[in-house]
């Protein structure tokens, strides 16, 4: 695993939500998930691109399950972009290291100060 990417429970996410100005970008995973061992080099990837801008973190749903619950995990992989104790983002699944760093770059520039608002993706156009 790099270096750069974190393994937290709750407890340690939580502590590490209240001391950081980053983004955090945690991934929800699970050791029997096929998809989340594909995924691995690509998080490891955006990660080090990426370390300077936010930080990274892993949450084994198996050993974290109520944190998972809590968090509306629905399925592993999960990406979820978190700034100032709120969810801001998130991509569900197999994804490409372009779609998920352009999603960190977009949450981390159009979020600035990290208010605790939450962003709306309205696609249809009548949000």
């Amino acid at each position: 695993m790099s270096e750069t990417i974190r393994d937290v429970t709750e407890a340690l996410f939580n502590d590490m939500m209240k001391r950081t100005d980053k983004v955090v970008v945690v991934e929800f995973w699970s050791p029997g998930c096929s998809v989340c061992q594909m995924m691995a080099p690509t998080y490891e990837q955006v990660a080090e691109e990426m370390q300077a801008e936010a930080q990274f973190v892993r949450v084994n749903t198996d050993a974290n399950t109520q944190m998972a619950v809590r968090s509306g995990v629905t399925g592993t992989p999960t990406f979820m972009i978190f700034c100032k104790e709120g969810k801001v983002g998130e991509i569900i699944g197999l994804t490409s290291a372009t779609m998920l760093r352009n999603t960190i770059r977009d949450l981390i520039k159009y979020q600035v100060g990290c208010p605790r608002t939450k962003m709306n993706y309205e696609m249809d156009g009548y949000g």
